[in-house]
């Protein structure tokens, strides 16, 4: 068994530098392999999750968009479901 010759706070980067040197058994976890297929793949869900949502925003306002142009073309209200039935 090691023993821990870090007996003091430390920095997580400072931590991984002892501990490749054989100083403490202990690392930060930040090297965890599954750890980082993990945070990739949640960084990955996010940037489809911001790209759908930009994507539903431009297709309510375009939907807005057209439904204030129908209805100020024919001025009535049935004018805009007519828009909407297309």
């Amino acid at each position: 068994m090691h023993d821990d010759m870090i007996d003091f706070p430390c920095s997580y980067d400072w931590l991984d530098h002892y501990h490749k040197r054989g100083l403490t058994p202990y690392g930060s976890g930040r090297g965890d392999p599954d750890l980082k297929r993990l945070y990739h793949e949640i960084r990955e869900t996010q940037h489809t999750i911001q790209e759908l949502l930009e994507t539903l925003i431009d297709l309510v306002s375009s939907l807005q968009k057209g439904s204030n142009n129908a209805r100020k073309d024919d001025g009535d209200e049935e004018a805009g479901m007519k828009w909407l039935r297309r």
